[in-house]
């Protein structure tokens, strides 16, 4: 814990499920945490929570919604303004929807909060990431980039908006899938630099990620399901908190992870052409 006290982390979603297990562990460890969540409330809450039950007081929140470019680039110049360094990024934030519907930027919204709005929430705080690494190069810095077994089902190259047909699953099993691409496209940006990028598998998790739209039956469904055969949030978490905290991954970039085990991903995120090819799209998304 001595180790870790002082550093400073952010976890991306992190008032509910997963996210919050991830923030509360991290606490634990003695390490600053800024909650990032688009509901102040909630927000407020579980900073209290953690603090109450941790005495952790080394915590903070931004209040960011995930499907507002703007929004995301606001929370990272607040985060830089209030802190001096960056240890850990848990790029946790996800959600899927029941019928096709666009963010504020005019982009698919499953593809806008999954992918678009960790890309530049990351790419905005790697200046700080790389020189909280630079200062410390016998721990490094990490980027710990929540993704899904689902992301197997791979990319729809040919309609990655889902223009013409959505389906939820399909929608969300590709922006876990964007997540690998492009936690491999930035682990070899970053060589040299003492910041890692690394995703994982949290393995089947009952969480709310199926219940993004109030009343959806299928939500419903797939919360009942998740909850039958689902593992609790607090072990869904620990593959997050390996990540970022443990001295055996130090250095290890540009990896996937299930169980706290490196995996093979789908052979299609590891193609650095396809990597460098949604790179492209994602800034011209950003840019338009």
């Amino acid at each position: 814990m001595d180790a870790l006290k002082g550093k400073q982390c952010i976890v991306t979603g992190a008032t509910s499920g997963i996210g919050y297990e991830t923030a509360l562990g991290l606490a634990r460890e003695g390490m600053g945490v800024t909650l990032i969540s688009r509901s102040e409330d909630k927000l407020k809450d579980c900073v209290k929570r953690i603090r109450d039950e941790t005495g952790n007081t080394d915590l903070d929140y931004i209040v960011a919604n995930f499907n507002s470019i703007d929004a995301v680039q606001t929370a990272a110049e607040l985060f830089l303004a209030r802190h001096k360094r960056l240890d850990v990024l848990v790029n946790n934030a996800g959600a899927a929807f029941r019928g096709r519907r666009e963010s504020d930027d005019g982009l698919e919204m499953t593809l806008a909060v999954n992918h678009v709005a960790p890309f530049v929430l990351t790419n905005a705080l790697l200046g700080m990431l790389k020189d909280t690494a630079a200062a410390n190069p016998d721990w490094g810095a990490r980027i710990v980039h929540v993704s899904s077994a689902a992301h197997a089902q791979g990319m729809n190259w040919d309609d990655l908006q889902f223009e013409k047909s959505y389906s939820t699953m399909p929608a969300y099993s590709q922006s876990k899938a964007m997540n690998v691409l492009y936690s491999n496209a930035l682990a070899r940006r970053l060589e040299g630099t003492g910041v890692t990028s690394n995703a994982l598998h949290p393995g089947v998790v009952n969480t709310n990620i199926g219940q993004s739209d109030n009343g959806w039956l299928a939500g419903k469904i797939f919360k009942l399901v998740f909850t039958i055969i689902g593992t609790s949030a607090s072990n869904g978490a620990e593959t997050s908190l390996y990540l970022a905290t443990s001295d055996e991954v130090a250095g290890v970039s540009g990896k996937y992870f299930d169980d706290k085990k490196t995996r093979k991903p789908k052979s299609e995120t590891l193609d650095e052409a396809k990597q460098e090819q949604l790179w492209t799209l994602t800034e011209k998304w950003i840019a338009s």
